[in-house]
């Protein structure tokens, strides 16, 4: 039998509530991938390219906290986590948040986001560039803005996850390419997202890897930072 509906404090689960829930990097990772469906351990650890000691690190603190539940041999998020995400599991179609308003008279149509005329420009891509722009906002927004060749290779490289998984993949990769971004300049990283698509099932992983190998700029990386997913 499935659990009673998570709630806090009386209420349903909310994003907010989400955040404050002070959980580590990659056990939110393991609920965005989870947002996307249920997925077996091997499966889980495969895709997100962690070992099986680190998978279970982040998924058992969630199964006792009641935020994934496990039936069977897979994982899927607790009743409460599926009502917070359904709206978000369909990145092939544009959220309503997303759609222009309707102009009333004497008022200035609202200036369109980054994300939006990146989605414009690239209608193949425009569900999942939608669904990062709405679930990280302020990670999208700015690569939008500033450096949409990266934003639209980790899109191209999100999709060879396939179709059940490139949404949640790609908003669990974007802070990383943030991150890339500001240690590599955009030219390179957009440079490395493109070669690891054409050359890897799973290009994140790969694209990390031909930045660290680049020796004159390579920062140093906490060892840490290297085990995320």
């Amino acid at each position: 039998m499935r659990a009673k509906r998570l709630r806090l404090g009386g209420k349903v689960m909310t994003l907010r509530d989400l955040s404050q829930l002070d959980l580590k990097r990659k056990q939110y990772r393991v609920i965005l991938y989870l947002a996307e469906g249920e997925a077996t351990f091997e499966e889980l650890c495969r895709a997100l390219g962690v070992s099986r000691t680190q998978g279970y690190e982040a998924l058992s603190p969630l199964v006792r906290r009641g935020l994934v539940e496990k039936e069977g041999n897979k994982y899927r998020l607790s009743p409460a986590l599926e009502d917070l995400f359904s709206p978000l599991r369909r990145p092939q179609e544009a959220s309503p948040s997303e759609e222009k308003p309707k102009e009333g008279k004497g008022k200035k149509p609202k200036p369109e986001s980054p994300v939006a005329a990146l989605a414009q420009a690239h209608p193949h891509l425009k569900g999942l560039l939608h669904f990062a722009g709405q679930t990280l906002p302020k990670v999208a927004q700015p690569l939008a803005a500033k450096a949409p060749g990266v934003l639209v290779g980790a899109a191209l490289a999100a999709r060879k996850y396939g179709r059940g998984q490139e949404g949640s993949v790609l908003v669990s990769w974007l802070p990383d390419v943030k991150a890339w971004v500001e240690a590599w300049g955009a030219e390179a990283v957009e440079g490395a997202l493109t070669e690891a698509t054409k050359k890897a099932d799973k290009p994140f992983p790969y694209a990390r890897k031909l930045l660290l190998a680049r020796p004159e700029e390579a920062p140093e990386v906490p060892e840490e930072e290297l085990g995320y997913f």
